[in-house]
């Protein structure tokens, strides 16, 4: 263990986390000599003959992101639109920001261009100085200023093949502008077909999930992917699955928990397919895994950080949910588990008293339950949904709790979030006229946890709401470059890397320009 202490430190990956000592020496002596043989890996530019290229900066996404929660309190961040400012001094920010973004994307095509020209050799010649906009004073007294919204970056293609398993990544993921969720300009997103009708039938069964659940599942899961849908550059840290279980950046996330229920329920088959590749769960509930270059073990936001940089470690969790129908089967149950709306209980203001009302009792339909599943899956809670159904109550003279059945398809309007599944023409849709009573036969699903707290899930301190930053999901309509499982003909000019990229960082002096390994 000391001589893998040493190469981590000389290879600047030092954890900051205690790792949780899970793997023995063996182990780890084993997984850098599986994971280091000849084909395991092998890395070549992305754009052979443009290989440096600006890339959209993780730091600047996350300015935004906090500026955005600074500027607008309260309001959430929706990954498929960007917040409209409020205030016409807002509309001056938003200027000032898109300003400032178009100069640094043309000065760091600029820059990619110099360095791709390999005038760098020439020491008469050199790229321009990045040009910066004055942050206004207000903005700048709130945010502090901007980093560059662009730096230079050499994509990389990579090739990860084990155990009779091929996959292909290609860093750069494509996002919308100014989007707010980026954390890794070395991420990537490989997408698969959202599981067929039949497909998620099967498998829902088996895990004893709800028929009243199928349909919104499936339409919520064309937002995320199929089952072996994986993305590393966003807020999620690492996601997988047909709802983007994340790891959060702590490694204590939904992700950690299917892990822990797949090893709990199949344990053989979780060695065979996590732990003999070097990614294990900790008793603390922490991701925790091997480097496959150093031989350390990391865990928590350690494991997080090597896995999104090392990709053979991405590859293990596709590798699982293509060859494991009980890898599947526990994304299903886990999803029944703690993201099924039909078992919460919300408080309801009726003519100025509060009632505990079952969620089941007013959302009857697939199109309300994949509206109310579709924030959960995301933001962690279906909030604002205790206050949305108070204020229509209140506009419509509803003063039971019976009536408020009625009042579904005004809620779905308020509430959409992602998408408008009253658009959705193969999910079950409310009829009733607003503030028209109707019987309540209450359906599947019952309600659990303490009523009183709005959004709470199961068994009391079982989920915890999500964190103030919201994870963005794998969105199929902006997906960028994604990954295929097919490889093409090895190029006999590609060479493996001595050591993984690490994620690029800043260099001076003309701003951030960085390479892998940089």
């Amino acid at each position: 263990m000391v001589s893998s202490i040493i190469l981590a430190i000389t290879l600047g990956n030092l954890p900051a986390e205690r790792p949780a000592g899970i793997f023995t020496e063996q182990e780890s002596t084993r997984l850098v000599a599986f994971w280091n043989s000849p084909d395991r890996y092998r890395s070549e530019d992305l754009n052979p003959a443009e290989p440096f290229q600006p890339v959209y900066s993780p730091a600047a996404s996350a300015w935004l992101h906090q500026m955005y929660k600074q500027r607008d309190p309260g309001q959430p961040l929706i990954p498929t639109r960007l917040p409209v400012a409020r205030q016409p001094r807002h509309k001056e920010w938003d200027t000032y920001i898109d300003t400032q973004y178009n100069q640094d994307y043309a000065w760091a095509m600029s820059v990619a261009a110099w360095m791709n020209a390999d005038l760098s050799q020439s020491p008469n010649e050199g790229p321009v100085g990045r040009p910066i906009t004055p942050t206004p004073a207000d903005l700048k007294a709130l945010a502090s200023d901007p980093p560059s919204f662009f730096l230079v970056h050499r994509p990389q293609k990579i090739t990860v093949s084990f155990d009779g398993f091929v996959a292909i990544y290609e860093e750069g993921v494509d996002v919308p502008r100014k989007y707010p969720f980026l954390r890794s300009a070395t991420g990537v997103v490989s997408s698969s077909t959202p599981p067929s009708a039949n497909e998620l039938t099967v498998l829902a069964r088996q895990a004893k999930l709800p028929e009243i659940l199928h349909k919104p599942l499936l339409a919520v899961a064309q937002l995320e992917g199929g089952f072996d849908t994986i993305n590393t550059y966003d807020t999620g840290g690492i996601s997988i699955g047909v709802i983007q279980f994340a790891s959060l950046t702590t490694g204590r996330g939904s992700l950690a928990q299917l892990l822990q229920n797949y090893r709990s329920s199949h344990p053989a088959e979780f060695s065979t397919n996590f732990r003999k590749y070097g990614i294990d769960v900790a008793p603390d509930g922490r991701l925790s895994v091997i480097d496959p270059t150093s031989g350390f073990e990391n865990s928590g936001s350690d494991a997080v950080r090597v896995i999104v940089q090392d990709k053979r470690l991405t590859a293990i969790f596709q590798r699982a949910a293509k060859l494991s129908t009980n890898f599947r089967t526990a994304q299903i149950k886990l999803l029944a588990r703690t993201y099924n709306p039909l078992a919460l209980s919300i408080p309801v203001t009726l003519n100025g008293k509060s009632f505990s009302v079952p969620i089941s009792q007013i959302f009857r339909t697939e199109a309300g339950i994949a509206t109310l599943m579709d924030r959960l899956v995301n933001r962690g809670t279906i909030d604002p949904t205790s206050d949305v159904l108070s204020s229509l109550a209140r506009e419509n003279n509803i003063t039971s709790i019976s009536g408020l059945n009625s009042l579904e398809r005004d809620a779905i309007t308020r509430l959409a979030y992602r998408h408008d599944f009253l658009s959705v023409s193969t999910l079950s849709q409310p009829t009733t006229e607003t503030g028209t009573e109707r019987p309540s036969n209450q359906i599947a699903g019952s309600p659990t946890g303490n009523p009183t707290q709005a959004g709470s899930i199961g068994r009391r301190n079982e989920i915890q709401r999500a964190p103030d930053e919201s994870v963005a999901p794998f969105d199929p309509t902006q997906s960028g470059r994604v990954a295929s499982n097919q490889p093409k003909p090895a190029d006999p000019k590609a060479q493996p890397p001595a050591a993984v990229a690490k994620e690029p960082t800043p260099t001076a002096p003309a701003g951030p320009i960085t390479i892998p390994g940089g």
